[in-house]
């Protein structure tokens, strides 16, 4: 019966064999999780970090006419949508066309984490009830009627210690916010090409620590598309 001990030999080498390998290919992966846990460990330590080191309320600003900063934001409530005629168009309070009807509150923030970010971008957390615009280009998108979730900057690449400098415009009849904890979020692609969000309180100076993010969910929580078809069918949201 030699050839039973023949292929019980080969048998038995395969079957060592695969455990060999299952075995080596479950080390690999461990230490894969191990390395990626490691970096992200570490990339959490190092993170970015916007925090406020000014404020200036709408009393310390009212005598401000000058618009000299890195990034200007328009926060306007929606007060229509429609889409009667296939074309879907959001409706805001035209008179916040006019400066003069407008107030804003600003910050200086530095940022205090150990990364350099890439990008800074503000959002509002309040998709159904309100949109926010460049203040320079706020024309465009009220007279066109157009939805719009994220400002960008102007400035980038904020070193660790460096600062930029934000103002949050509200149209004085309307001042969104107050009651609300963190209407808005500030979003940092750091040069690492990760992402983080702090909420942020405005028009109060309440910023959330940074805290570690990804692409998928910023561009879910900006996505002009998503919104629309929400807006045609409230249920969606």
């Amino acid at each position: 019966m030699d050839w039973l001990a023949f292929f019980g030999s080969i048998l038995g080498g395969l079957i060592g064999g695969l455990c060999t390998f299952l075995g080596v290919r479950l080390t690999l992966k461990h230490e894969r999780e191990k390395e990626f846990k490691e970096i992200q460990r570490k990339a959490v330590e190092d993170k970015p970090r916007l925090e406020v080191i000014k404020y200036l309320d709408f009393e310390a600003t009212k005598s401000s006419k000058k618009i000299n900063n890195d990034c200007n934001v328009l926060f306007l409530s929606i007060n229509r949508f429609d889409d009667s005629d296939g074309i879907p168009r959001f409706y805001y309070n035209e008179k916040s066309l006019d400066l003069k009807n407008l107030a804003f509150v600003e910050y200086s923030f530095k940022n205090t984490g150990k990364t350099e970010i890439d990008d800074v971008c503000i959002t509002t957390n309040l998709q159904r009830n309100t949109a926010v615009f460049e203040l320079e280009r706020r024309d465009i998108y009220i007279t066109e009627n157009l939805l719009n979730y994220e400002v960008w900057a102007n400035k980038r690449y904020i070193k660790p210690g460096q600062e930029i400098k934000i103002r949050v415009y509200y149209f004085k009849e309307e001042v969104i916010g107050s009651m609300i904890s963190y209407p808005l979020t500030i979003w940092l692609h750091d040069i690492n090409g990760r992402y983080w969000e702090q909420n942020f309180g405005s028009p109060n100076n309440d910023v959330e620590i940074s805290r570690l993010s990804n692409r998928k969910t910023f561009r879910d929580h900006t996505n002009i598309d998503t919104a629309i078809d929400c807006f045609k069918n409230p249920y969606l949201w």
